[in-house]
């Protein structure tokens, strides 16, 4: 999964699973939408695909990171 620069990505947030909402401008200004989800089994891999969308701010990167690891630590408290 890559994306260019000129591209706009949203990002939604649920249980260990995020929602990248991609435009794409295409020939004549047309705006093709992608709707990707993505299964997020560890902080890592998270942050794997976080990284390759680079124009995203410092400040969302952080609040997704405290996000997802807040939601893996209270999904693993009771199993054992």
């Amino acid at each position: 999964m890559a994306w260019r620069a000129e591209e706009k990505v949203l990002c939604f947030f649920f249980p260990n699973q995020l929602v990248f909402l991609r435009q794409e401008r295409h020939l004549r200004n047309a705006i093709k939408i992608e709707v990707q989800l993505l299964i997020v089994n560890s902080l890592h891999q998270f942050v794997t695909h976080i990284e390759a969308v680079t124009h995203l701010s410092g400040a969302l990167f952080r609040i997704a990171a405290d996000f997802l690891s807040v939601s893996f630590n209270d999904s693993r408290r009771g199993h054992g």
